[in-house]
């Protein structure tokens, strides 16, 4: 859940990201971010739902998976702005995570260099 206090110029869902075949954890060759459910916006007097299905999710985004009903990203992908139009007021944007996957933990390397 993020709070937005007016309309942004644009958002992003930004996460780590991994590519599973890299890692030897499955054979999925795709840059994985998060798997999405759905992206709502709430405000005091409306809600709006941009679901996982939905063709808007393209930019930063794999193709939908109906048969588990999400979307993954890949690491960087960007919310449509369809989404905030008529936003003025304060906000409430909350991103419904499916899954995730397994990192690499870069802290350790950080520490060794």
């Amino acid at each position: 859940m993020f709070r937005l206090t007016g309309k942004p110029r644009g958002a992003r869902i930004r996460s780590r990201s991994v590519v599973p075949q890299e890692l030897g954890i499955a054979r999925d060759p795709r840059r994985l971010g998060i798997a999405l459910r759905r992206i709502v916006l709430v405000q005091p007097m409306r809600q709006r739902a941009i679901e996982a299905g939905d063709p808007r999710l393209s930019n930063g985004f794999h193709e939908y998976e109906k048969a588990n009903g999400i979307r993954w990203t890949t690491g960087d992908a960007a919310i449509p702005p369809e989404l905030f139009s008529g936003v003025s007021s304060s906000s409430v944007l909350i991103v419904e995570i499916a899954y995730a996957t397994r990192y690499v933990d870069n802290s350790k390397h950080r520490r060794a260099a």
